[in-house]
């Protein structure tokens, strides 16, 4: 499975069916399109159209799901996408692609820099926010945003996250895009039983074939995140 790709809808670069039909090629038996999606996406309701048709002519020959990725934007779990999405979606994925800030707004990369351990513990609320929201079916590329800023999560805020997943109907995305969660962030989630979709974040088909095709990062998935994954 690969429940996490962008189309031309958003940024990727290809047509959804094209996202599929390279999916054929590598052998998947389930595809997610989930484009980035804002409060004012009003493209999204000709997308999600667009997504049954296509569900429809592959038919049989591969499981297609529409989805969108919504970023969180506050600690109590709000996505940056437009109201009602959700009812017209198979997945939908949370991503912290900002830190929101305690009087709101985002961290600025400086105010990151400048604390790490601030940055961690905020990046962790708004985690532990999207979890608690029903909307959310998957959690994408968990910690990405720590590791591009180098901050280690620690087993403190690890277990803070993990234990506020165990339980919850959320899955967690394991990226072999990025390679994320990984260290006590993985350990936690396993420890707290929490289950597992992959994904990709490809943006396009010539990236999720490098991904998924021999010798890509997708041949390289844990035995322990195959035995937890969940089929949305």
């Amino acid at each position: 499975m690969d429940l996490h790709t962008h189309s031309k809808f958003s940024d990727g670069t290809d047509l959804p069916e094209v996202l599929v039909e390279a999916g054929i090629d590598v052998c998947l038996t389930s595809i997610a399109i989930t484009d980035h999606v804002r409060a004012d996406s009003d493209w999204v309701w000709h997308y999600i159209d667009y997504m049954e048709e296509v569900r429809e002519y592959y038919g049989d020959r591969i499981r297609v799901l529409s989805g969108v990725e919504a970023k969180v934007v506050d600690f109590n779990g709000t996505l940056d996408m437009p109201e009602g999405v959700e009812d017209f979606v198979d997945i939908v994925l949370s991503a912290v692609h900002r830190v929101p800030k305690e009087d709101g707004g985002f961290l600025t990369d400086d105010e990151i820099a400048s604390d790490g351990e601030r940055a961690l513990n905020l990046w962790a609320r708004a985690v532990v926010g999207a979890i608690k929201n029903p909307s959310v079916a998957v959690i994408a590329h968990p910690g990405l945003i720590m590791k591009n800023h180098g901050i280690e999560i620690t087993e403190e805020v690890a277990e803070k996250v993990a234990k506020a997943a165990g339980g919850e109907a959320v899955a967690f995305e394991y990226n072999v895009g990025w390679g994320v969660p990984k260290g006590c962030l993985l350990n936690g989630l396993m420890r707290h039983g929490v289950s597992f979709t992959v994904g990709s974040d490809a943006h396009s088909a010539d990236e999720l074939r490098e991904v998924w095709g021999d010798g890509g990062a997708g041949g390289n998935i844990p035995d322990e995140i195959i035995n937890r994954l969940v089929i949305l």
